[in-house]
C-alpha cells in the first residue's frame, strides 16, 4: 500500500498516480492521503513540485489552496533552481 512508503515526496507521487485510476469517495481519500504527504516534505522545492502535482488533480478551491501552498513553499526555497524551479511548477 502506499501508505507504507517511508518518503514522503515518493509517497505523493506515487498516491497522486494512483488518485488518477479512482474516482469518487477513493479519488478524494487518496488525493488527501497525497496532500497530507507533500505538506509534510522538508525540503521547500521538492515540496513545491508534490504540492503543485496534488494541485494538478484538484478542483475549485481545494486547487487554489493547494496551489498556494505550492507557491509559498516554491518562494521560500532557496534560489538554485531559479527559472527552471518556477517554469516546472507552472507546468504542472
Amino acid at each position: 500500500m502506499a501508505t507504507t512508503i517511508d518518503d514522503k515526496k515518493e509517497r505523493t507521487y506515487v498516491l497522486v498516480a494512483v488518485a488518477e485510476q479512482l474516482e469518487g469517495e477513493e479519488r478524494r481519500q487518496c488525493l488527501r492521503q497525497a496532500l497530507v504527504a507533500a505538506i509534510a516534505i522538508a525540503n521547500e522545492e521538492d515540496r513545491a513540485h508534490a504540492l503543485a502535482a496534488v494541485a494538478g488533480q484538484l478542483e475549485g478551491e481545494e486547487r487554489r489552496q493547494c496551489l498556494r501552498q505550492a507557491l509559498a513553499a516554491a518562494t521560500a526555497a532557496p534560489s538554485s533552481g531559479g527559472y527552471h524551479r518556477h517554469r516546472s511548477l507552472v507546468a504542472h
